[in-house]
């Protein structure tokens, strides 16, 4: 076959298209046999370029039906993927083995056109690069174009074979304009593919971090999610597209997208609606740029409140630094308590301590603890002794810029969100106004909350261990203590014993303590006598603890010269122990000192004046100034 390179066809007849390089290299048909498993490979690997060119080609071959053509689509090394032709045309073709998997034997003007096409990718414009050959007769034309995605990336060919008589003009024009719909074709499917790829090591990323990611477009659709964020919103990562961040946060608009604009926030407190967790979590957002100079989309990051606040829990000493190993003694007592208590504390309810003031109860709660399966949250203490009716809600429930916006405070989540997942401890149970009972009952039935000012519910999940100094049942049949509220709250329940029935501990109590404490002072320890360990033994301890801990520090303070300056053990009680009541009378103050007190003050408010102050403390002139001279003051 002779081969030749023409120009575009004129109404004259056909002439190919110009090179516009000179062929160079190695390129061209590179062509070997495959095996019945490579061929099928090779299909499947370029199935896509199929997929991409398959609409275009069958739509030119039925334009131009009853032309006789054919059409070849090959990839980069000259292999044959796809075949469009005539049954007839077709059946000669397989008789011939020239089918898709194949390459074109070397002795057509087929081969010849690829090859030639082929030799000059490395060359290759954009504006592509044809081969037009026909055969030694002049019966046949064979016009080949790379299929060039850009100036130095070809996928492909694709080949016109057809009979010289019908090649026109009008002919070639369709054939080039199939040429560049499926270079475009192509060009939209690796624009895809990469957008594909840089999602899915974005999504990679997103996944590497225990937090709810997602990238929304300005519609506020969302366009991918992390496999939290999936978890978090209910949906289904091959679904996320028809979904809205709408339905999840309403707000989402007016908080990060502002006059066409997107608008970066830190740490903001937004409310999650329409999921199973709903509440308060916080947002983070940083603008991405998808297009050139144009921000297209925003990252959302979801932190729940519930392990916001579970980090900040560290640092706040919301925390339980005492287990069951902790907990000194060995008295019968104690251990049938502690037994208790560890299979209390694998049972994750509600536990009532009873027991007297500075027995340990805070101790044992936080034992229990850390003996339970919510270890790793919070142990959130609320005292409800040092705090008022009000004062107790804002500690429980937090509250947010509506509670009293007169005071312009900033929102604050209360312990029940702060113990989420972990425990929260109430002392003092029994002095609840009867108010915030009805509401922690209502906590303890449906398990959410809502912050004082707002009305919305964040759903939690807190254990309560609670305790109380008296006996509640007096509380409760004078009406001022919900007996609902109590069963739910004892649940399970604990008797803390005070000291006197730990008679065994004492001097391994005292030994503990006294190391401390001689730390903290920077003195060094004082060895109790046998003599006054036995003494401390057979004390009663009423004040338990908080005693125990007084009376070793002024042991340390003292050098233990108490130890030798007492007749008996009645006499080293009176001077040394019943610390409250000595106390009491130390800071009882004589009646002259009251007096001098009350005269130099009334003196000083009147500016020194003896007629007003005598006035208003009730006495004569004269009785106020022998006063005021025998304490000392020039009148």
């Amino acid at each position: 076959m002779d081969k030749k390179n023409t120009s575009k066809p004129d109404e004259g007849g056909v002439k190919a298209p110009t090179h516009k390089h000179e062929t160079e290299g190695n390129s061209g048909v590179k062509r070997k046999i495959l095996t019945a498993n490579e061929i099928k490979k090779r299909l499947k690997a370029k199935s896509w370029l199929i997929d991409c060119s398959a609409p275009y080609i069958n739509k030119m071959f039925n334009l131009l039906d009853n032309q006789n053509i054919i059409l070849f689509l090959t990839d980069t090394e000259g292999c044959i993927l796809h075949i469009v032709s005539s049954e007839a045309v077709s059946e000669v073709l397989t008789g011939k083995y020239i089918i898709p998997g194949s390459y074109p034997p070397q002795s057509t003007i087929l081969y010849s056109s690829i090859e030639e096409a082929l030799k000059t990718l490395n060359e290759a414009t954009s504006e592509g690069s044809d081969s037009l050959l026909d055969d030694k007769q002049g019966q046949w034309i064979s016009w080949t174009s790379l299929l060039l995605v850009t100036s130095s990336h070809a996928v492909g060919t694709l080949t016109l074979y057809l009979p010289k008589g019908v090649a026109t003009k009008t002919l070639y024009a369709v054939y080039s304009q199939t040429v560049n719909c499926i270079k475009q074709e192509v060009s939209f499917y690796e624009e895809k593919q990469q957008a594909i790829k840089l999602k899915e090591q974005q999504l990679n990323l997103f996944n590497r971090y225990a937090q709810a990611d997602l990238v929304i477009d300005r519609s506020g659709h969302i366009n991918l999610a992390s496999d939290v964020a999936c978890s978090l919103l209910g949906i289904d990562k091959n679904d996320i597209e028809r979904k809205s961040i709408e339905k999840f946060i309403p707000s989402w608009e007016s908080i990060t997208y502002l006059d066409g604009k997107w608008v970066e926030v830190e740490n903001r407190e937004v409310f999650l609606t329409n999921v199973e967790n709903s509440g308060f979590y916080l947002l983070n957002s940083k603008a991405i740029m998808r297009t050139q100079s144009k921000f297209d989309e925003q990252i959302y990051t979801l932190r729940s409140m519930k392990q916001v606040l579970n980090e900040a829990n560290k640092y706040i000493g919301n925390t339980a630094y005492v287990h069951f190993d902790d907990i000194i003694g060995a008295s019968v007592p104690l251990k049938r308590m502690l037994k208790e208590a560890k299979t209390i504390a694998k049972a994750d309810l509600p536990v009532m301590l009873l027991g007297e003031k500075h027995t340990g109860r805070e101790t044992l709660a936080q034992a229990i603890h850390s003996h339970s399966q919510r270890s790793l949250f919070g142990f959130v203490r609320v005292d409800v002794g040092a705090l008022s009716g009000e004062g107790v809600e804002e500690a429980l429930w937090g509250y947010n810029e509506n509670h009293k916006p007169h005071l312009k405070r900033l929102p604050k989540p209360g312990a029940f969100e702060f113990a989420n997942g972990g425990t929260l401890y109430i002392n003092e149970i029994g002095l609840l106004p009867k108010l915030v009972q009805d509401k922690i009952f209502d906590v303890m039935q449906t398990q959410k909350v809502k912050r004082l000012g707002s009305d919305r519910h964040t759903t939690i999940d807190v254990r309560i261990i609670c305790s109380s100094s008296f006996d509640l049942s007096h509380k409760i049949e004078a009406n001022e203590f919900r007996i609902d509220l109590f069963y739910t709250l004892s649940t399970a329940s604990l008797r803390v014993p005070p000291l006197r029935e730990r008679r065994a501990d004492i001097a391994m109590l005292m030994s503990h303590y006294m190391g401390i404490k001689s730390r903290e002072l920077g003195m060094k320890p004082v060895d109790i006598p046998k003599k006054i360990s036995l003494i401390l033994k057979r004390y009663e301890w009423p004040e338990n603890f908080k005693e125990m801990i007084e009376l070793t520090e002024r042991i340390i303070r003292d050098k233990g010269k108490m130890f030798k300056s007492f007749k008996n053990e009645r006499d080293f009680k009176k001077r040394n122990l019943y610390l409250e009541q000595l106390k009491e009378v130390e800071s009882i103050v004589s009646v002259e000192e009251h007096e001098r007190e009350l005269i130099i003050r009334a003196y000083h408010a009147f500016n020194g004046s003896i007629s007003k102050a005598s006035r208003a403390l009730g006495i004569s002139r004269n009785t106020l100034y022998l006063k005021l001279k025998k304490y000392g003051v020039d009148a």
